[in-house]
């Protein structure tokens, strides 16, 4: 539901928060993506936003405040290094990044105190995530299949094959018989 708001948001204001990882039309740095995505960062968050703001806030405040403040607090500090090409693109993909991450503060809060498990917030935080990447990741490992079946160009040609459907490299092509080096990999060609 958040995913779903988020991106309504995003569409209706035309401003789109930046991703926090590097693109990557690698594997291995979607791996890597993956891995700090869905591993390095619920863990050193949720040590932090539930493991001891949450916790601290719910025990002097009660639960309920302590939710509502340390899902704020979250939604802050992940929109805190966005901006835009104005002051008011700016402020305006900062509000988005701020209301796309307030739903996901509330819900590991939420589980938080309903668990009493940081094992729980860090794995709904890792799935969130994860999510995140494999929808990002999606175009990027079409154009990693797309890199690999065509003619051995420059990338910005195959990036340009793959949005135009026109494009030579499109074109059925004989296959000569000799191997050769494509990108640091032997194949037939």
């Amino acid at each position: 539901a958040a995913a779903v708001a988020a991106n309504l948001l995003a569409g209706a204001t035309g401003a789109v928060p930046p991703s926090p990882l590097p693109p990557s039309d690698v594997v291995g740095a979607l791996l890597a993506n993956a891995l700090t995505a869905g591993l390095v960062a619920p863990i050193g968050e949720e040590l932090l936003y539930r493991g001891v703001v949450a916790q601290a806030w719910c025990r002097q405040r009660g639960a309920r405040r302590g939710v509502l403040y340390s899902a704020l607090l979250f939604a802050v500090v992940h929109t805190l290094a966005l901006g835009g090409t104005s002051l008011g693109n700016g402020i305006l993909v900062a509000a988005v990044a701020f209301a796309t991450r307030l739903p996901i503060g509330f819900a590991l809060g939420w589980l938080w105190v309903r668990r009493r498990s940081l094992l729980a917030v860090v794995v709904l935080h890792a799935a969130y995530n994860l999510a995140l990447v494999a929808a990002a990741c999606r175009t990027s490992l079409l154009n990693i299949d797309t890199f690999n079946n065509l003619d051995c160009s420059s990338r910005a040609d195959h990036a340009h094959a793959a949005r135009t459907p026109h494009h030579p490299a499109h074109r059925v092509r004989p296959v000569p018989q000799r191997r050769r080096q494509c990108h640091g990999y032997a194949r037939a060609a």
